[in-house]
């Protein structure tokens, strides 16, 4: 079936074609299909366990791709770094690309495409949620199904119309595309050289974080700052 990413060890899938990667026991619950190298993941966390009372919704779902194609091997091996992975992967397999795509998601080089929370929250006096817990809850199933429709209307339908949207949709303040900001590091820099490039005709914040990266010589998550950029 077309978008199903076929295991070696056999798996669970929702709605025929999405793997099951997490199912709630860690209090998150992941999918992901694939379209060529392009993996689109839908991810939905409990949002009272994650953030205790401070949650104002019961569920926090998200649809985001990882492009393979279109990530650097700076931040491949980034991420394969944070994730303690040692192996040799072998970009031919399709279990190795999998994993690669797992876990460049999980350190958040992914490009955040579709986000929405849901569902009522409640707490007692203890602090503990009031609320069912699992994906029989009617918001967590009706999240889902928003999730699952957008991903397969918007970035499921080929390369041109994913392309599209990955390189004109703008996540953040300081105007990254979704594709640059799922390129981590690398994003960043791309991000901040236009910024540099358009002058006056950046925003105040724009010039205010590449005036930021400017002063600075290092980096804790994306590392030294790259010599065109400090001056």
């Amino acid at each position: 079936m077309k978008y199903k990413i076929d295991t070696l060890n056999a798996g669970t899938y929702y709605a025929k074609r999405w793997l099951t990667l997490f199912d709630g026991g860690s209090d998150q619950w992941l999918y992901v299909a694939c379209d060529g190298l392009a993996y689109v993941f839908i991810d939905i966390n409990d949002l009272p366990a994650n953030c205790g009372r401070d949650a104002t919704s019961r569920w926090a779902a998200s649809v985001s791709v990882v492009d393979l194609l279109s990530v650097s091997p700076e931040t491949m091996a980034s991420a394969m770094e944070g994730c303690g992975c040692e192996d040799e992967l072998d970009f031919k397999v399709a279990e190795d690309r999998l994993r690669l795509a797992e876990m460049l998601h999980s350190v958040g080089s992914k490009s955040p495409m579709w986000n929405q929370d849901g569902g009522k929250v409640t707490f007692d006096n203890y602090g503990n949620c009031e609320q069912d817990y699992d994906e029989n809850c009617p918001a967590f199933r009706r999240l889902r199904k928003e999730a699952r429709e957008y991903a397969e209307a918007e970035l499921l339908q080929g390369d041109e119309q994913r392309n599209e949207l990955l390189d004109n949709k703008v996540v953040n303040a300081i105007g990254m595309t979704a594709r640059e900001y799922g390129n981590g590091g690398q994003g960043l820099w791309e991000g901040l050289r236009r910024i540099k490039a358009q002058g006056d005709a950046a925003t105040p914040q724009q010039q205010l974080v590449l005036g930021m990266y400017q002063k600075a010589e290092n980096t804790l998550a994306a590392g030294p700052v790259p010599e065109d950029l400090r001056s």
